[in-house]
C-alpha cells in the first residue's frame, strides 16, 4: 500500500522513472495485468510513531454490492467500529479508506497494535463484536467477506 499526498502526486511517481523499473522487472513472473485499488481515507486518525515490532493487520471488508442502500446504510456501522477502535489501549494506528464512486461498498483497513496481546483484545472488544454482529451475513447491512484479515510484524 501507497499512501500520496494527492492525486498529482501520485501521477508524478506512477509515470516516473522508478516506477517503470519496478514494473519491468516483474514483468518475467508476471501472469495477469496489474490491478490497482485506489482508496480514499474515509475514517483515519492522526498520524502516530510505531514503532518496531508492531502487529499490523489489513483487512478488507466489502458489503453486499449493487444496492447504494446497503453501502449508504453501511457507513454508520464503519465510522462507529474505527472511532471505538482509534481509542483502544494498545491501538496504533486503525485507519479505514474506501473505494471511490461507484465501489463504495469496499473498505481497506489499516491497524497497528503494540503487540498480539491488544490486538486480541480488539478481536473480542465490545465494539468489534457489535460490528460484526450488524454486518453479519443474511442482514440488512451484509458484509460478503467476513474475516479478510492479514497480520504482519515489522521489525
Amino acid at each position: 500500500m501507497e499512501g500520496w499526498q494527492n492525486q498529482a502526486a501520485y501521477e508524478v511517481h506512477d509515470k516516473g522513472t522508478t516506477m517503470s523499473e519496478f514494473q519491468a522487472a516483474l514483468k518475467p513472473i508476471r501472469n495477469s495485468p496489474t490491478n490497482p485499488h485506489t482508496l480514499l481515507p474515509f475514517a483515519n486518525a492522526g498520524a502516530r510513531t510505531i514503532p518496531l515490532g508492531a502487529l499490523y493487520m489489513v483487512e478488507h471488508v466489502d458489503f453486499r454490492g449493487g444496492d447504494p442502500a446497503v453501502a449508504e446504510a453501511a457507513v454508520a456501522y464503519v465510522k462507529a467500529l474505527a472511532e471505538s477502535s482509534q481509542k483502544e489501549a494498545g491501538a496504533l494506528r486503525y485507519d479505514i479508506y474506501r473505494r471511490p464512486a461507484p465501489r463504495i461498498n469496499h473498505y481497506e483497513v489499516v491497524a497497528a497494535w503494540t503487540d498480539s496481546k491488544a490486538f486480541d483484545a480488539h478481536e473480542t472488544a465490545a465494539h468489534t463484536l457489535q460490528f460484526r454482529n450488524a454486518t453479519a451475513q443474511g442482514g440488512r447491512v451484509w458484509r460478503v467477506n467476513l474475516y479478510d484479515q492479514r497480520l504482519y510484524k515489522a521489525f
